[in-house]
């Protein structure tokens, strides 16, 4: 309750959160993937998390970012690292958060915005 209280203060005094603040529901996951891939593009952030959700990574697949080269020449590191920190079973969670019921590379997939 103390750490509520000492935000809720320097939010009325500096006018945003110290901490910053993520959306409610689909729309904070989403920021918060955003955040971790380092994009403002929804569509790459959910790329990156439907790679997170897959058990075994093949380098040889499109990487997320749409450089549309392989994920061994692209940002394999930054995958890696996001696997390290991020258990398959909660980008699982987060990616089903997200209600999309297609795949990312797919034509057609699209990120409901509301």
């Amino acid at each position: 309750m103390h750490n509520y209280f000492l935000g809720q203060s320097c939010y009325e005094e500096l006018g945003k959160w110290p901490m910053g603040e993520w959306g409610h529901g689909f729309l904070g996951v989403l920021e918060y993937y955003q955040w971790l891939v380092g994009t403002d593009d929804a569509l790459t952030a959910w790329r990156f998390l439907y790679i997170m959700t897959r058990r075994n990574l093949k380098l040889h697949w499109e990487c997320p970012c749409g450089s549309s080269k392989k994920m061994k020449q692209c940002c394999r590191r930054k995958i890696n690292d996001m696997r390290s920190k991020i258990p398959v079973a909660m980008a699982r969670v987060s990616f089903a958060r997200l209600e999309i019921d297609a795949v990312p590379y797919a034509h057609g997939g699209r990120l409901r915005t509301e």
